[in-house]
């Protein structure tokens, strides 16, 4: 996956969980790579025999989720900090601008 098809995702993501968590928007993005088989458990055949591996997330793929996460944070402020009262600070997250979000979606 390339950043833009993280950054969709994760917008997405958001649109369907505006209150969220910053381990929830990276298991989701590792959920898309595990079903499109980049990562996990993966079998590959070889030479008449079947062989199983398991695959970590990419190093560049880590830093691009979180590149476009601070992105919505810091240059974009669609992001803000906190759910609740309870929990105002990182790693919980609240979409502070549903429009502009919404306007990310649909030009990307």
């Amino acid at each position: 996956m390339n950043r833009e098809e993280i950054k969709y995702e994760i917008l997405s993501f958001l649109e369907r969980n505006p209150k969220t968590h910053l381990d929830a928007i990276k298991g989701h993005v590792e959920e898309i790579l595990r079903q499109k088989g980049i990562i996990g458990r993966i079998s590959e055949h070889q030479g008449g025999a079947i062989y199983t591996r398991t695959v970590r997330i990419d190093n560049d793929i880590a830093l691009y989720i979180n590149e476009v996460i601070y992105d919505l944070l810091y240059q974009e402020r669609i992001l803000t900090p906190g759910v609740s009262r309870d929990n105002l600070d990182l790693p919980f997250l609240h979409v502070s601008k549903m429009e502009k979000l919404l306007g990310k979606l649909e030009k990307d």
